[in-house]
């Protein structure tokens, strides 16, 4: 058991999981097993099997744990949650289900419930957690569209782009209005030091944690063409410990937009 202990906390790191994403997700496996048993034997049936139940629970968990971790649906952020999310979801919650099926017949004579509560839980646990992930998304998006419709806040943004794609950011008209840009972060050492509309670049992404801890910004805007999935989560990990949205921008029609960000280790 600690060698597989072992193994989970080593997939965790790897895979960056949220912490607090899994602990909501632990949270609404459970209430979704227990519902399950109780809409399958209802109140009076339910102290017949509350033994079998405390017994196979934290091993049906582990189980769900350990197949949504390898479908990487830990790696997206709920604020963008989007189709992969609920497609990875699908996969990880079928493949933990098919497995404690096959775990409640290996393990019948030491604990026993009936198998139809699994059938339940499976439509349970997506409901749950999809409904939980677009309640996240709908609220964040009201609260960014409202912010930037009544004008009241203005978020203070550094822009990641490069020397012509920065321009065209900064004449447009919308972007202006809702966001008031304290910088530019650019890799060509060239343009350090230089202006554009009166915004200063300041560097490259090493110095943003410092920028975001000093609450220089509390937003940035990535605006590079043909970004590489490693660099998004980058600079979103960077962000996270600050509660920094980022936001990616569509350079050719200069429309900022938050995009469905997915960390894709296949890509990564």
């Amino acid at each position: 058991m600690s060698r597989f202990t072992d193994r989970m906390k080593k997939s965790m790191i790897k895979r960056r999981v949220s912490l607090r994403h899994l602990a909501v997700d632990i949270v609404l496996m459970f209430a979704s097993l227990y519902l399950s048993l109780y809409l399958r034997v209802s109140l009076r049936g339910l102290p017949e099997y509350i033994d079998s139940f405390s017994k196979l629970v934290l091993i049906f968990l582990v189980v769900k744990v350990a197949c949504l971790i390898h479908f990487k649906v830990y790696t997206a952020i709920w604020r963008y949650f989007s189709v992969i999310d609920v497609n990875n979801i699908l996969k990880g919650v079928l493949t933990s289900s098919v497995t404690c099926i096959v775990l409640s017949y290996l393990i019948s004579d030491w604990a026993k419930l009936p198998r139809s509560i699994l059938l339940i839980d499976f439509v349970m646990t997506i409901a749950f957690m999809v409904g939980v992930r677009f309640l996240r998304r709908l609220v964040f998006e009201k609260f960014n569209d409202q912010n930037i419709a009544t004008n009241q806040t203005k978020f203070k943004t550094l822009i990641y782009s490069s020397d012509s794609q920065v321009k065209n950011l900064l004449q447009n008209a919308n972007f202006r209005a809702a966001f008031e840009t304290v910088g530019i972060l650019m890799d060509d050492r060239g343009t350090w030091n230089r202006t554009y509309n009166a915004v200063p670049v300041l560097g490259d992404l090493s110095i943003l944690s410092t920028l975001l801890r000093n609450n220089f910004a509390n937003h940035i805007v990535i605006a590079q063409q043909n970004i590489s999935a490693d660099l998004i989560k980058e600079i979103f990990e960077i962000c996270r410990p600050f509660n920094v949205r980022p936001s990616i921008s569509n350079i050719n029609t200069s429309h900022l937009e938050s995009t469905e960000i997915y960390y894709d280790e296949s890509v990564a």
